[in-house]
């Protein structure tokens, strides 16, 4: 598995075995947090806005904070039993 991460003003990808620091993940992990409540706000803020359309964005929320979950799992474990 793959990450596209943000560090030092570029973008990068790395393995999770590859992030050095669990708090740098977790920064990044919190980041993403916010881009998915302002997803949400944006949506919700439509005037206008169907119950489908909010629907859909919360099915997309749900599937990346279940990925998250387990890439947070993931670098926790890494960084814990090694």
């Amino acid at each position: 598995m793959l990450l596209k991460i943000k560090y030092l003003g570029g973008w990068g990808i790395m393995k999770p075995d590859e992030i050095k620091s669990e708090e740098y993940f977790k920064a990044a992990a919190a980041r993403m947090e916010d881009a998915l409540a302002s997803a949400l706000n944006a949506v919700t803020s439509k005037p206008n806005v169907t119950p489908d359309e909010i629907a859909k964005v919360l099915k997309l929320i749900i599937k990346k904070e279940m990925i998250l979950e387990f890439l947070l799992e993931d670098v926790h474990d890494h960084h814990h039993h090694k």
